[in-house]
């Protein structure tokens, strides 16, 4: 299962989900989906605006785990 880590990136830099969603032009709700694993998809475009507003790089933003570990 590939997860995002930002929750633990905006701590890390002490910032909220409300100061990413500004960043990014994105309502809560919809970053909160995205966080939280809701969504079955993201977009290239999303994945950049985080790169950017985070200062980090596509590999900080996820991990990954297998399947059978879950």
């Amino acid at each position: 299962m590939v997860k995002l880590k930002v929750d633990k990136i905006l701590e890390e830099k002490g910032k909220t989900i409300y100061w990413l969603c500004q960043q990014m032009d994105i309502s809560y709700w919809n970053l909160s989906r995205m966080i939280k694993g809701e969504t079955s998809s993201i977009r290239y475009d999303s994945i950049n605006q985080l790169c950017n507003a985070l200062n980090c790089t596509p590999a900080e933003l996820f991990c990954y785990t297998p399947d059978e570990e879950i």
